[in-house]
This record gives C-alpha cells, sequence and structure tokens, in this order.
C-alpha cells in the first residue's frame, strides 16, 4: 500500500535546494515564489516508517516527516527560516511566523522562567516511595539494611511481612549455611500490618546514620533505633575492607583473575546495635507486642526450618550466637512477646545482632545493653569524620539535613583498609564506575576532603589495565575519559602534587588509550568521524555516542593540564582534545540536517538528534524500526544519554542558538517538569540552566527529583523510580552538587555565588553559612545574613573575580581579596 503527500516548503528568504527521501520517492517537485510544493509517495505500514524527505543547499539542510505535517500546525523553525505546511495553506512565512508569536506558547524552561518559583512543598505533591536504609562503619564493606514493611525489588516474596534486618557485603548477600542462605533477620514491632501503617522515621539528629522509626498503634508507641557498631572495641580501630574484596562484592564488579585472588581477605564483620522502646500513651493499660528477629522467618513462622534457638536472651544459629537481647532485669525466653504496659510507663528491649554468628567465646565480649554507652561513642567518631561539614547552615532544614546525610552515606560507602592508600568509591551497591563515582569525589573535594577524595581516585588508577584501559563496570567503555575529567577536577582543587607524582603514568597511560581509540576510527564510517565508539550504560548501543565523546573530550583537556604540570607531554592530549571537540561538531551538525524535525512548546520545530553519530534520529521515534524501551521508559537513551553531555563538558558553544535550542529538545519532549524520567539524576541539563542563570527551571528540577526519588523521611536515594536498587550514591552525590553549585560553581574564570538560591531562602532572618568549601581558586567560608539588605562576608585564602546573585540583582565582577571580604546590597 502506497501513500501520497502533499506538502508545501515555504522560506523566509528564497533558497536554491536539492531534495533526498528516504523510505519513499519524490514524484514531484515544483518551485515556487517562495519555496517548493512536493507531491511525495512513501510506503504504508507502521507510521514510525513513513517517508522522511531532506532539503539541503549551502550550508543549510533539515529534514521532515510529510506524515507530520498539518495546517493548523505547521512545522515551523526561525533558526532554519522555513516553514512547511499543506498545499491548500495561502500563508506565507511571515504570516506563519506572526500567529506562533501572538500565541505566545512557550517552552517548558520559558515556562519555569516566567513561573513563581519551585518549592519542596509543591513537589511532595508528586508520589514517593519509602526507601530502604543502610547503616555501616566507615570503610567496612559489611552493611546493615533496615526496613518496615518494605520491599525491595530484588526479593519481594515475604518482605512485605516484617520489619527486617539484612546484613550485607555491599550488594552480596550473606549466607550462614545450606539451610540459612541469604539471611534476612525478620522481626516485627506491634500488631503486623493493618488497614493504617502510622509508621515515621528520621535520621538521629536529622543527619547521622542511626535510625530511628516510630510506629503507633491502640496507644502504643513503638520507637526502634538502630546503628551499625564495630567489633573492635575502639570504632576508630575498626580496619575497614580491602578495596578489591569490597569490589568484589559489589554489583558489576570487573575483577581480573590476579586481582579476584588478591581480595580473598575478607576482614571483620559488623553488628547492629538496636533499641526497642514501648511506651504507653494512652489512657488505659494496653499490650505491646514484639516479635524479635529470627533467620529468615517465612509466612507461617512456625513452619520455620533455619536450624535456630532462642533461650535466656540469647539466639542461636546451630551452636553459634547470631543475637544478644537485654530487657530490663529479666531476660526475654521467647521470640514472641507481649507486654502488659500501664499508662505513661514503658518497656525497653535491647538487641545486638552479629553480621555472621560468632562462638561463645567471642559473643562474651559484648553486651546488648551497651546501646546508650556505644551511641555516644558512635556519635564522637561520626561527628570527628564530618569535621566542618556539620557547621554548614541553610534556611531549609530538609535541604541541610539531607545535604549533610549525604555525606555520611557516600563515605558509608567508599570501601579501603584504615589507613591505606586507595579507597573503592562504590555508588551504592554497586561497583565504582568513573562516571557515577565522578560527582562523589568532586563533592568530596568541594568539602576539603581532598585528601580522601585523591584515594578514591587511586582506586581506578590502581586498577588500570596495562594497555591503559579502564573498566569497573562490565561492559562500560567510558570510565577513561571521565576519570581523567574527575582527576583534572580533583587536581585543580587540591594542587597535590604528591598525588600527581603518585598517577602520573597511569594518567599518560589512560590518555593515550583514548588516543589509541580516535586514531582508530579516522576512518571512512559514514558518519562520526575521528569519534569513539563503545557503551556507555546498560544497554549495548556501542555507537559512536555523543556522551563517550564528550567525556572523552573533557578527560584529554584535563589529562593535557595534569602531564604538563607532571613535566610530561600535554600538548599531545590537548591537540587531540581540539580535533576531537571540532569532529564531535561537525557530527552534530550533520546530525541535525537528518534528523527530522519535532515541536517544541513554544511552536518552534527542532531537529530530534539522536545519541549518536549514526543515528539518523532520537531512538525513541524508530525512524529505522529501532527499539529503544529500556529501564522502564521509552525515552532513556535520548534524554539522559546523549545531548545534554555535550552541553554540560563544554563541546557545544554555550551562546549558539543550536545550544539553547537543544536544550528546548531534550526537555520539552523528554522532562517532566524540567526532571528526568526513570534515573534522573543522569540528567546534566539543570546544571546548564543554573550557569546561564535559569534559577526557576533549575530548581524545578532540583526539588522535584529531590522529593520524588529521595526518601522524604531518611533521605537515601533509590537509583530509579521503579525502586531499582535503594541507597545508591551516585544520585545521592549528583543531589549533593546541586546544592554545592545552588550555593557556588566557577565558570569563567570566576567565582559565583548564590546563583541557586531560593527566594524562600532570603527573607529577612535567614542565615547561610559554609565553611572550608574548596573551589580552584582556593579554600573559603562564606556566611550570608538576610536583613532589610543582604550581608555577605566572604573569608578566603585567595584573590579572585566574583559574581553575587542576589533576588533580583546582586554584584558583577568584584574583588574577593585574601582574608575577610564584606558586600551588602539591596534583595
Amino acid at each position: 500500500m502506497k501513500n501520497q503527500e502533499f506538502v508545501k516548503i515555504i522560506f523566509k528568504n528564497k533558497r536554491t535546494c536539492k531534495f533526498s527521501s528516504l523510505n519513499g520517492t519524490i514524484l514531484s517537485i515544483k518551485e515556487n515564489l517562495d519555496g517548493y510544493s512536493l507531491n511525495f509517495e512513501n510506503e504504508g505500514g507502521n507510521g514510525s516508517y513513513h517517508g522522511i524527505i531532506t532539503v539541503e543547499s549551502q550550508d543549510y539542510g533539515f529534514t521532515f516527516k510529510p506524515l507530520d505535517v498539518r495546517k493548523e500546525s505547521p512545522i515551523f523553525s526561525s533558526r532554519l527560516e522555513v516553514a512547511i505546511t499543506t498545499l491548500d495553506d495561502k500563508r506565507n512565512y511571515n504570516d506563519i511566523y506572526n500567529e506562533i508569536k501572538i500565541a505566545n506558547l512557550f517552552t517548558d524552561v520559558e515556562k519555569a522562567e516566567n513561573s513563581s518559583e519551585f518549592s519542596y512543598a509543591k513537589a511532595c505533591k508528586a508520589s514517593w516511595h519509602r526507601c530502604p536504609t543502610f547503616l555501616g562503619v566507615f570503610g567496612n564493606v559489611n552493611l546493615w539494611e533496615a526496613g518496615f514493611r518494605g520491599f525491595p525489588i530484588e526479593e519481594k516474596q515475604h518482605f512485605d511481612l516484617y520489619d527486617y534486618f539484612v546484613p550485607r557485603k555491599n550488594w552480596d548477600k550473606v549466607s550462614f549455611g545450606d539451610d540459612a542462605q541469604n539471611v534476612v533477620y525478620r522481626y516485627m514491632l506491634g500488631r503486623g500490618m493493618g488497614y493504617n501503617t502510622d509508621l515515621k522515621r528520621q535520621n538521629y539528629k536529622g543527619y547521622l546514620p542511626s535510625l530511628i522509626a516510630t510506629l503507633r498503634e491502640n496507644g502504643i508507641e513503638y520507637k526502634m533505633q538502630a546503628f551499625a557498631d564495630s567489633l573492635e572495641k575502639d570504632v576508630n580501630d575498626d580496619g575497614g575492607t580491602y578495596f578489591l574484596t569490597a569490589d568484589r562484592h559489589s554489583a558489576g564488579n570487573v575483577l581480573r583473575p590476579e586481582q579476584i585472588e588478591n581480595s580473598q581477605d575478607e576482614g571483620k564483620d559488623t553488628l547492629l546495635r538496636v533499641r526497642i522502646e514501648m511506651k504507653n500513651v494512652g489512657k488505659t493499660s494496653s499490650y505491646a507486642y514484639l516479635r524479635l528477629p529470627e533467620i529468615n522467618t517465612p509466612v507461617m513462622s512456625e513452619s520455620n526450618k533455619v536450624n535456630q534457638s532462642f533461650c535466656d536472651g540469647v539466639g542461636r544459629y546451630g551452636d553459634k550466637i547470631y543475637m544478644l537481647s537485654f530487657a530490663g532485669k529479666t531476660p526475654l525466653n521467647s521470640i514472641e512477646s507481649a507486654f502488659l504496659i500501664p499508662p505513661q510507663e514503658k518497656k525497653v528491649v535491647e538487641l545486638l545482632l552479629f553480621s555472621s554468628p560468632v562462638g561463645n567465646k567471642t559473643a562474651k565480649g559484648y553486651k546488648a545493653k551497651d546501646f546508650k554507652k556505644r551511641l555516644a561513642v558512635l556519635e564522637k567518631y561520626w561527628t570527628d569524620k564530618a569535621g566542618s561539614l556539620l557547621e554548614w547552615k541553610f534556611p531549609e532544614k530538609c535541604v541541610e539535613d539531607a545535604f549533610k546525610t549525604g555525606y555520611f552515606h557516600i563515605m558509608q560507602s567508599c570501601f579501603g583498609l584504615k589507613d591505606s592508600d586507595t579507597f573503592a568509591p562504590s555508588v551504592g551497591v554497586y561497583s565504582p564506575i568513573g562516571s557515577e563515582s565522578s560527582p562523589v569525589i568532586r563533592f568530596l573535594d568541594a568539602i576539603d576532603k581532598g585528601e580522601f577524595a585523591g584515594k578514591c581516585l587511586n582506586f581506578f588508577f590502581d586498577k588500570q589495565r596495562e594497555d591503559g584501559f579502564i573498566q569497573n563496570q562490565r561492559g562500560y567503555m567510558l570510565e577513561n575519559g571521565a576519570t581523567l575529567f574527575t582527576a583534572g577536577a580533583h587536581y585543580s582543587l587540591t594542587k597535590d602534587k604528591k598525588w600527581l607524582e603518585r598517577n602520573k603514568i597511569a594518567i599518560k597511560k589512560a590518555t593515550n588509550y583514548i588516543i589509541s581509540c580516535i586514531d582508530r576510527n579516522k576512518n571512512d564510517k559514514p558518519f562520526g568521524y575521528g569519534m569513539i565508539d563503545g557503551q556507555v550504560a546498560d544497554p549495548e548501543d556501542t555507537f559512536r555516542s555523543f556522551t563517550l565523546n564528550a567525556l572523552a573530550y573533557a578527560g584529554l583537556i584535563e589529562s593535557s593540564k595534569m602531564l604538563t604540570c607532571a613535566g610530561l607531554d600535554g600538548e599531545t592530549p590537548l591537540v587531540y582534545a581540539k580535533e576531537l571537540k571540532q569532529n564531535v561538531q561537525k557530527a552534530y551538525k550533520e546530525c541535525m540536517v537528518r534528523a527530522p524535525l519535532v515541536p517544541l512548546k513554544n511552536g518552534e520545530w527542532t531537529p530530534a538528534v539522536g545519541p549518536w553519530a549514526e543515528s539518523r534520529s532520537a531512538i525513541s521515534l524508530h525512524s529505522e524500526g529501532e527499539i529503544c524501551v529500556t529501564h522502564a521508559a521509552h525515552n532513556l537513551k535520548d534524554s539522559l544519554l546523549s545531548l545534554p553531555f555535550l552541553a554540560y563538558y563544554g563541546v557545544l558553544e554555550e551562546n549558539s542558538v543550536e545550544f539553547n535550542e537543544m536544550v528546548d529538545y531534550i526537555t520539552d519532549t523528554f522532562y517532566s517538569e524540567n526532571v528526568a524520567y526513570s534515573q534522573p539524576y543522569y540528567n546534566l541539563l539543570p546544571f546548564v540552566n543554573l550557569y546561564k542563570g535559569k534559577k526557576n527551571a533549575f530548581l524545578s528540577e532540583f526539588y522535584g527529583s529531590f522529593a520524588t526519588l529521595s526518601d522524604r523521611e531518611t533521605y537515601s536515594f533509590w537509583e530509579h523510580y521503579f525502586l531499582a536498587t535503594p541507597h545508591k550514591t551516585h544520585e545521592q552525590a549528583w543531589f549533593l552538587m546541586r546544592v554545592k553549585d545552588m550555593l557556588f560553581f566557577e565558570k569563567d574564570d570566576k567565582l559565583n555565588l548564590l546563583w541557586g538560591v531560593p527566594d524562600k531562602w532570603r527573607k529577612k532572618g535567614n542565615r547561610i553559612f559554609i565553611k572550608d568549601a574548596k573551589c580552584s581558586f582556593g579554600k573559603f567560608d562564606l556566611e550570608v545574613v538576610f536583613g532589610d539588605s543582604v550581608s555577605v562576608f566572604i573569608n578566603s585564602d585567595f584573590d579572585c573575580q566574583c559574581r553575587i546573585k542576589g533576588s533580583q540583582r546582586g554584584i558583577e565582577n568584584v574583588k574577593i581579596y585574601k582574608g575577610t571580604n564584606s558586600f551588602v546590597f539591596d534583595l
């Protein structure tokens, strides 16, 4: 079956063009006064395959689908100065232009900028999901997952029935024996699951890594608090876990045989301390119900076949101990209890759970009733680790608590031996990866944890292959560029010559690997000359992707600087970087001609450029019959693994019309309220909006992603909206980088302050304070006091040019001098 289409192409200024088509035949072309009329015949069938026409003239070109042409909504582009409509449309270019402008339509970015500022309260109207909490001891891979009537997607069965603790070695579950595989300590607060669960959770003091859960039912308030503790008497003596061992226990790891052999030392387990307080807050006596933790309890608890027992407050697996419990002066003798509690009185049970069962002799060294004593010890340990970060103050408590919580979660997922030179910066349960670990490391640098950030970077160079290739996540090919970019950012902040000397040969090898890939791809392949190819995420799309090449470009730029500082050849990577940038820009422009035009929300149309140089269009348009649905979304390859990387990493020129059009195309087509689908923290456009001064667009994404992907009570982050992978620190780190950049970032050799601060923060009486912040100019403290005017105090160890944003205005190009600086301006 064939169909004929009749379209009219109208130019603002007449052009001489040539025409070509895909999946169809142009039957006739008639030249008009202001353009052309086309009679086009295409193959019938699936609409995705209907004909595509490309129009080209000297230094000009575009593509469109005749199937998309409508008189009531013509294809229109003021950049291309073209309108495409039906043959019977009598309007000229200016008529169509004026009608679109009179309609006063806006892109989503423009809409955000013209609207009142987005807020956390507004974002909280959207749905969210409780996320399990992970508890651990810094450096130690033995973690504890805690959940309540919840469900990790990996193992739904029976989790819905109980509250639970899971001993983990990061991704890996722990097994005690043949009858106790993938152990879950299941317990139950209160009477169980009913029509309503009045459960609330929080972090200790808002951000410290101890979980508090409060459940109210039938006049009883159950308060559970838990934290991970070391087997060592002094938690500071905890030995941690060798970075290769931690990597082996992380998902998606890539270990060579000799690395596997060197990763067998498991180190010491951790333990979990739990305190359960049951208080009668009613006016009459009432029963409190409690089931203590037991191993892998099934639906019918009495049918449990695990070799376990409980007596005199001690839970045993075989002849070893998995739990100690203490309840006042009388040990509990039953896994299940009902306590009659008079009004305003309470019953307290304290528990100690081991990651793996221990012998009687070992167990004697620990006491369940030491909960409060050990909590005080751990609180000092945590606050010492955080240092001056805990002095940071924001006017919005949820952001401040989430910011501080994020630091502890990140540190909890960086594994290594105490005082060693290398730590594995895992991204939650996944192995470290050059791309996803980048915001983790960059955040640590920004809060003056540069020495530890350097140890995390050492992981990538220590695991590097002899040929310079870096790969720590199966199939991923993007780590060389990402690692070099992060390393360059690290060195620019720390100026750590000792670290650079340690890694300079590895940096050179990683650089040469990228260069060899570029040289290999200087061939006659139709598209993407000189661009490197390879997989950049889970989908096995081994093309010359814009993401991969943007990272390679950024990596080469940074390696050039580092190698020059190290006394090695920094000129060659710079030459290759400039050449790669030109090749990518050329490929992008070619894609803009080949890709069909699609509508924006302001009435304009723009090319739907795909994620790699070989693609005809956005994969989600199926122009060539592609399958693109992945990770619960139709658009991820186009929205998250594509053009935004070109913007963020400096391949596209920021002030170009094409740049702004690309931002609108991605946002209008693939996002909701500027928030990306499935895995929103892969979205880099919020940073681009912020740097360009589009604060409202930035904040709509900031609050939208934060309120919907993180747990609003404990600030743990899911990886995806379909609840894959709790405690994902890559997502958490990008949230932290958003907070950091709303306060300060560097651009155009200037320090930019307060560009993303919400107007809500700027109310009279509010205060912002950050201490020991780090930028490439040096270290500084910043205090902002909002009154009748804005008072800004900066104490720095450097001189630099600075731009400070107020609500409507600010101060442009002021000089900061070493020492104390103060500025006052109107709101």
